[in-house]
């Protein structure tokens, strides 16, 4: 009767090796339910029930003779993917991960007691993962977020997201300190670009390098702090329009714009040689305007006057004539030997007729 036991145990068989061109035999065992050693050393170990799933662990996984219609399933830890079912091509590795998995597919769980249900997701962390949803990446402790979310990135601890985005959308909305970006950066919290060095070494360009600029805005820009706003935009003729309004979220009926320059608000200004001919400067604009010269040597020209269908001096006070105009070209000229000219042009709010 041993006998007969140990054939169906031991099966010799012969092999024929290609190298040496020979016959070498082998011994199989077969039809055994259960192996206890210590060390078992081999070449290669095909395990496996007949569904492709591997269990490796104590616990882990089903019974060969229950798959509970896990096929494809690899389970690797004690307890792991333990009382899984309807589950396909599921990796699971860590104490406990992935048990009572249902409805699994394409999914791999990484780290002791992972949440490892859905479609097509990646938990990685003890306790971490959500039990359904369809392409989530979850990487950090007890990482998890209520319902049944998908397309979603949450990298954190708990429900305290370092970065989260929502690869639903194209950019992926990305955010940092919470877990509902609704825009491609959406920062829950203060930002700092560049070091705390003496000199700055952070840039910021939005639509544009910062290249020497801490911020440089190729765009539209608004600020404000809900007394006031400042906007830098343009009209439907693309002319830039730069308001300053008071009128901000918090009324205010004594609220005031204060703008505070060193050597004051001008439009162009610049230096020219002493010389006898006329140079242009600029032109006039519709509207009121300011244009001032002074020389080396003291003497200066300044006239305020109003441009429409042609120059209309409001006053003037000089001490020599250095302003002319030609058309709407606005030239000085000084002739004396009073030395390089310093000129500056102002312009003011035109009206709107």
């Amino acid at each position: 009767m041993s006998q007969n036991l140990l054939s169906n145990v031991f099966k010799p068989t012969y092999v024929y090796d290609t190298v040496s061109q020979t016959y070498s035999t082998r011994l199989e065992l077969l039809n055994i339910d259960t192996v206890s050693a210590n060390v078992v050393a081999a070449f290669t170990v095909a395990i496996g029930d007949a569904f492709g799933n591997v269990y490796v662990g104590t616990n882990s996984g089903n019974s060969y003779l229950t798959p509970l219609g896990n096929s494809n399933v690899a389970a690797l830890g004690v307890n792991a993917g333990q009382g899984s079912s309807n589950s396909s091509r599921a990796i699971f590795i860590g104490y406990g991960a992935g048990v009572g998995s249902l409805n699994s597919s394409n999914t791999i769980a990484i780290g002791a007691n992972t949440i490892a249900s859905g479609t097509g997701n990646i938990y990685i962390g003890t306790g971490t993962g959500s039990a359904t949803g369809t392409s989530n990446i979850f990487i950090g402790q007890q990482v998890h977020s209520g319902g049944s979310p998908s397309n979603l990135l949450l990298i954190g601890q708990g429900t305290n997201y370092a970065i989260s985005a929502d690869m639903s959308t194209t950019p992926p909305n990305v955010g940092i300190g919470t877990a509902t970006p609704a825009f491609p950066l959406d920062v829950n919290g203060y930002v700092r670009i560049g070091g705390v060095a003496a000199v700055p070494n952070g840039g910021l360009g939005i639509n544009a390098n910062p290249y020497d600029y801490t911020l440089n805005v190729n765009g539209d820009m608004q600020v404000t702090d809900g007394y006031g706003i400042l906007r830098f935009t343009h009209d439907a003729s693309c002319n830039s329009v730069t308001t300053l309004d008071v009128t901000g979220t918090y009324s205010d009926s004594n609220a005031v714009a204060t703008l505070g320059v060193t050597g004051g608000y001008f439009s162009s200004r610049g230096i020219l040689p002493a010389t006898a001919s006329a140079t242009s400067i600029g032109v006039v604009r519709p509207g009121l305007f300011l244009v001032s010269v002074q020389t080396a040597g003291g003497d200066y020209d300044t006239c305020y006057a109003m441009f429409s269908t042609g120059i209309h001096e409001i006053t003037r006070s000089k001490s020599a004539t250095m302003i002319s105009f030609a058309g709407t070209a606005i030239k000085i000229v000084n002739g004396s030997s009073s030395g390089s000219m310093s000129w500056v042009i102002t312009y003011f709010p035109s009206l709107p007729f």
